[in-house]
């Protein structure tokens, strides 16, 4: 006798990974402009090219010779001062900062000094310089009114129907009414001629 033929048997399926889901990709919201000053304190001044002024921005003239150099007003605390300085740098693309002399010189009263490059500071010395950080065209757009939301319309106000503004018929009269029932389609001022027997009901 021979062995039985064993019956042949289907190849086992290799297991496959599942397939990932494919993910909507996350956006990336960009970062909002920072518009910030880095101020560092204790140097002489800050050098660079100078920013020089079309216009006494301040009203009290320049440091003799510096049109870069306008006198702040008397009168102001520090930071007052400084943000009438970054008031005026802030805007303007080509300002990349300002010395700011606490306690002037020669004799002139404090003032900021505005560079088109500030990355150089002199030092040791009693004044500030300030520096745009992290800036962009951001910080110096004009900001745009917001858009008004439209708004319904608002409905005349008519006044009530009341038993003196219904004529014979029970009908509402918006013109003139007579005391016997009659809706004359008069005007406010003819009306107002036939006295107290006529009385106006409408707008």
């Amino acid at each position: 006798p021979q062995p039985p033929v064993p019956t042949p048997q289907p190849p086992v399926p290799t297991p496959q990974p599942p397939v990932p889901t494919p993910q909507p990709p996350v956006p990336v919201t960009p970062a909002p402009p920072v518009c910030a000053w880095e101020a560092t304190e204790n140097v002489r001044l800050c050098s660079g090219a100078n920013f020089v002024l079309d216009t006494d921005v301040f009203g009290e003239g320049f440091f003799p010779d510096n049109p870069h150099c306008p006198i702040l007003p008397a009168g102001l605390s520090a930071d007052e001062m400084v943000t009438m300085c970054q008031d005026v740098c802030g805007p303007a693309d080509e300002c990349a900062g300002f010395t700011f002399y606490t306690q002037g010189l020669q004799g002139e009263g404090p003032m900021c000094c505005f560079r088109t490059d500030a990355s150089n500071k002199d030092g040791p010395g009693d004044n500030v310089c300030y520096e745009k950080a992290g800036w962009s065209d951001a910080c110096t757009a004009t900001p745009q009114p917001p858009v008004p939301t439209p708004q319904p319309p608002v409905p005349t106000p008519q006044p009530p129907a009341g038993p003196e503004c219904l004529d014979i018929s029970g009908n509402s009269c918006a013109a003139c009414l007579s005391s016997n029932g009659v809706c004359a389609p008069f005007t406010r001022d003819h009306c107002a001629l036939f006295g107290a027997t006529w009385t106006w009901c409408g707008a």
